[in-house]
């Protein structure tokens, strides 16, 4: 064998190394991509029950405080309506 026939050899082992290599790594990195993927799903699914959690609670207390203001409201219509009047003993 002659010398040209070494490089075309050499150079089509290099080839195939990298293009193996290269697909490796391609598999891998989808492989990875994949698991973070799945693995998210779960801390997802926890992510969106708390959300849900916090606008349970948050319309809680927004009711709460309109109630409240109803109250404080009407305290002060009662109060307003007093000043006028002389005072019952």
């Amino acid at each position: 064998m002659d010398i040209l026939t070494y490089a075309s050899l050499l150079i089509w082992l290099a080839f195939l190394v990298c293009a193996l290599g290269g697909s490796g790594y391609l598999a891998l990195r989808a492989i990875r991509a994949l698991e973070r993927k799945g693995s998210s799903a779960p801390e997802s699914v926890a992510l969106r029950e708390r959300v849900e959690q916090l606008e349970q609670q948050l319309d809680a207390q927004s009711e709460a405080l309109e109630r409240l203001t109803e109250g404080q409201l009407f305290t002060e219509r009662l109060l307003s309506d007093r000043v006028g009047k002389p005072p019952s003993i």
